[in-house]
């Protein structure tokens, strides 16, 4: 991925968070994006695996955070992903 697209992916999921509709997905995404883009730089193995795992977790709001944190972390666009819950 290069910068542009980047910061086109990034845009679009802060202007989706923004907008207050499903905001803990797009919080997880935005983070998962950078860890895409940056690698180690962003956040610890350690800390990715914890992002990681937030997709089994019982409550809602994190399991959504996880969701979206996979799919930035995929490089999938934010236009084409499906948050499950407005939360």
């Amino acid at each position: 991925m290069d910068r542009k697209e980047y910061l086109r992916k990034l845009g679009m999921a802060l202007t989706y968070q923004r907008s207050g509709k499903k905001k803990s997905y797009y919080t997880g995404y935005m983070s998962g994006l950078r860890r895409y883009y940056y690698g180690d730089k962003f956040v610890t193995r350690e800390d990715h695996i914890k992002w990681m795992n937030l997709v089994n977790d019982p409550g809602k709001i994190k399991a959504e955070q996880g969701r979206g944190y996979r799919d930035g972390y995929e490089g999938k666009d934010p236009e084409a992903s499906k948050p499950k819950e407005d939360i």
